[in-house]
């Protein structure tokens, strides 16, 4: 197949040019209601290119010249006025409300991107990291962006057959029969409409006793080919490698396993790029990123819950202290919270 005509009459693309379309191209989507199916539509090409390109694992020159030139029909047709106005508009306002935007960082770009890929291929995917590190976040921005994409949370008491029924909801099947037969109507269901089946928690469906569940993942991913991401905590990557019961693995899923990611955290730069927005003293912002980057004490979950705690405790306009990001943390739940001593 012959390559795409290359756009001529432009200057090569930059970082900082993919950034700021990446930026333009997130805010259609998140502020203005555009999905990516239909960006890509407009734009004539996949809608995985584009969810590649906002991860960060994408970014062809002609892509990114195609989508300038989007960018100026869009902008064109829509007129600039809004954006004089808020230019011209220099009233001081209060903290933004938390959050005041997803912010991407390394672990969401790298997410985002698994799971574009594995939509594309029709691929399983992985995703590993401990509680509170932004799993769900990330799983959930991607179904957000995309439609043709299902998040299923997984459920300790989820039977065989109450998996395939939750599979069928998403898919919007209604299923009947035997387990056999209904898995068999969401394969072909997927066989004429691939969808990205995302299950998170996954390590629940598997027991000591039975791997049952996730045979019967694996028997609609062999028969459809459509792509499939679990995730959960690194107890899971354990089971795949040695099996529930630590003797063997799960062989026949691990040898499908194309992809798979570990959450590193979030650094200390991302962190600080995040408390930009807010006025606080550096006391506060140390305490804040301190929070961020421990992985040990509940990184990202903890750390949006402290400031939407200390947000709440400041007064419209108010400097955010350390002795506020104190009192915030002092109202997270813990057992010396709940008055117990251990």
């Amino acid at each position: 197949m012959a390559e795409p005509a290359e756009v001529i009459g432009m200057q090569p693309a930059t970082e900082e040019d993919a950034e700021k379309l990446r930026a333009w191209l997130n805010d259609l989507i998140k502020n203005r209601g555009v999905t990516v199916t239909t960006i890509a539509r407009e734009m004539g090409v996949s809608h995985s290119l584009i969810s590649q390109f906002l991860s960060g694992t994408k970014k062809s020159a002609n892509l990114m010249a195609k989508l300038q030139q989007f960018r100026t029909r869009v902008e064109y047709a829509a007129g600039s006025e809004a954006q004089e106005r808020a230019a011209e508009d220099t009233t001081i306002l209060p903290h933004p409300t938390f959050p005041a935007g997803l912010f991407m960082t390394e672990d969401l770009r790298q997410v985002l991107g698994l799971c574009a890929m594995c939509q594309e291929d029709g691929e399983i995917g992985v995703v590993i990291g401990p509680a509170g590190s932004g799993k769900t976040t990330a799983l959930q921005e991607f179904c957000r962006r995309e439609q043709r994409a299902a998040y299923i949370k997984a459920d300790v008491t989820m039977s065989p057959k109450e998996l395939l029924f939750e599979i069928g909801q998403k898919l919007g099947v209604s299923l009947s029969g035997s387990r056999r037969a209904m898995a068999r109507q969401i394969v072909n269901q997927l066989r004429l409409d691939p969808v990205l089946i995302i299950v998170d928690e996954a390590d629940v469906l598997v027991s000591r006793d039975s791997v049952l569940k996730l045979d019967v993942l694996r028997g609609i991913w062999d028969e459809a080919h459509s792509g499939l991401v679990l995730a959960g905590p690194p107890v899971l990557a354990k089971y795949l490698v040695k099996g529930p019961g630590g003797q063997s693995n799960l062989a026949q899923f691990y040898s499908r396993v194309r992809r798979a990611y570990y959450m590193k955290g979030v650094t200390r730069d991302e962190a600080m790029q995040i408390l930009s927005g807010y006025r606080m003293t550096e006391g506060a912002r140390n305490y804040l990123v301190a929070a961020a980057v421990s992985k040990a004490h509940g990184g990202l979950r903890r750390f949006t819950r402290l400031l939407q705690n200390a947000l709440d405790l400041c007064e419209p306009g108010e400097t955010i202290t350390t002795e506020i990001v104190r009192e915030a943390d002092g109202m997270l739940v813990s057992p010396k919270t709940l008055g117990l001593e251990f």
